[in-house]
């Protein structure tokens, strides 16, 4: 039931030819989709696969990039919180499974906030409906609002923060 991501750009033939023989072996029907880049979709029940040649992909446009990651994204119905930041705030995501306290959620995304600058910096993070903001953690240096359309964060100069989401169908 899971959704694999495979840059097959640095893997040698016979690692490539595994991957072909795993799939007719196992009668695993494939589609290919030249999009930027050659990518190959297989699908067994829930699990789908997808691959694709990582070394097209760094040479094409930004806007190219932008758009490539979108359709995957999409292409594999991830869902995720839109954020919009200022540019050097910087941010990644961890998730984890939900605890017995947070059952009413399949899983709980974590996401961490930093402010690189010496300016005053805004992030909005608009509310999505499969996701419902829980808790704020480890909050330095920073201004943190919600309202009906979601988060809003002011990291003045060195600010981070630590943001909780837990995320449902």
């Amino acid at each position: 039931g899971g959704r694999i991501l495979v840059d097959k750009s640095g893997a040698s033939e016979e690692v490539l030819n595994r991957f072909n023989n795993f799939f007719i072996e196992n009668d695993i029907k494939t589609e290919k989709v030249n999009y930027v880049t050659i990518i190959e979709k297989a699908q067994l029940g829930e699990g789908i696969f997808v691959s694709f040649d990582g070394n097209k992909l760094a040479d094409s446009a930004t806007i190219k990039k932008y758009n490539f990651w979108d359709t995957v994204i999409n292409f594999l119905s991830i869902n995720h919180l839109e954020v919009q930041a200022d540019d050097h705030v910087y941010f990644y995501w961890k998730v984890r499974t939900s605890n017995a306290y947070e059952l009413n959620y399949q899983e709980i995304r974590r996401a961490y906030f930093y402010n690189t600058t010496s300016y005053k910096k805004r992030v909005s993070i608009p509310n999505n409906k499969n996701f419902a903001f829980l808790k704020s953690i480890d909050e330095n240096h920073v201004n943190l609002k919600t309202n009906t359309l979601g988060v809003e964060l002011e990291l003045l100069p060195g600010g981070s923060v630590t943001l909780d989401f837990g995320y449902f169908e």
